[in-house]
């Protein structure tokens, strides 16, 4: 239907499907698409394309771009998924990548300073482990509490506004 605009729940499930199938590049045009024809990508669409790209064996820099993308546009990438780049940030070599990843999935979750100053250590100590376990385990204990909500939204909820 002329006019009609597609939304996430329409194609989320193909993106997914492309992915599964490891046909990275179609997944990521039909996604270019859905946010050019006006479908606004939700939480679960972030989600699908983060994981797709972090399990499709492509290029790592891809789904490094794609989380600075995402956090710009107020979502946070699923932990899982975004432990599997930093094992493979780490294991190319690519320490100063993954720290400057941290420090922005830090920045929007707005996470304490004192929880901030906890992950840097660990950071410049290198002991990169342990900065994820303390990341993973902040952002898990606020996941229940803003479930697949935009940060933009968690934050003006969070706000009392």
């Amino acid at each position: 239907m002329k006019g009609m605009v597609l939304t996430p729940h329409a194609y989320n499930p193909v993106i997914q499907a492309l992915f599964k199938r490891k046909r990275t590049k179609e997944a990521m045009r039909l996604f270019r698409e859905m946010e050019e024809k006006g479908g606004r990508p939700d939480a679960l669409t972030y989600k699908i394309v983060f994981r797709g790209l972090c399990n499709s064996g492509g290029p790592i820099g891809e789904a490094v771009d794609f989380v600075i993308e995402m956090t710009g546009k107020g979502f946070l990438p699923e932990f899982s998924s975004f432990y599997m780049l930093a094992e493979g940030l780490c294991s190319l070599s690519m320490e100063e990548t993954l720290i400057s990843l941290v420090d922005i999935v830090m920045e929007k979750a707005d996470i304490s300073e004192n929880e901030t100053t906890m992950i840097r250590g660990f950071l410049k100590i290198r002991k990169f482990q342990d900065a994820l376990a303390n990341l993973g385990g902040i952002l898990d204990s606020r996941k229940s509490k803003k479930e697949d909500m935009p940060l933009s939204e968690y934050t003006y909820r969070r706000s009392g506004a």
